[in-house]
């Protein structure tokens, strides 16, 4: 039973169908990578606080980047002299910073 519809119009449908597929394929494997990378984080965090690498702590002064997750939103937290605590929105990584002279991990 073709409904009414020639065979040239049964196969856009399902190549556009394969095509809506592939595409939700995509967004599901972005999605995947995220939560794996802030699964990753909070594993970081649950084993102690490891000191940052010269890698993280130019992400986290320079660029103002999550060193863990990549997320771009800080909570300010309590500030002393010139330093601050910060606490990543997106993975909850809680960092001690004075840029642009030091960033730790706490």
């Amino acid at each position: 039973m073709t409904n009414g519809k020639t065979l040239e119009e049964w196969s856009e449908e399902i190549n556009s169908t394969i095509e809506k597929v592939g595409k939700m394929q995509g967004v599901l494997a972005e999605m995947t990578k995220v939560l794996l990378q802030q699964k990753n984080a909070m594993n970081k965090n649950a084993q102690g606080a490891a000191e940052l690498t010269a890698e993280e702590k130019a992400k986290l002064l320079e660029k103002g980047t999550c060193p863990d997750c990549g997320g771009l939103s800080f909570y300010p937290g309590p500030e002393g002299g010139l330093s601050q605590n910060l606490k990543c929105v997106t993975c909850g990584s809680s960092f001690n910073v004075c840029a642009p002279f030091f960033a730790e991990r706490i």
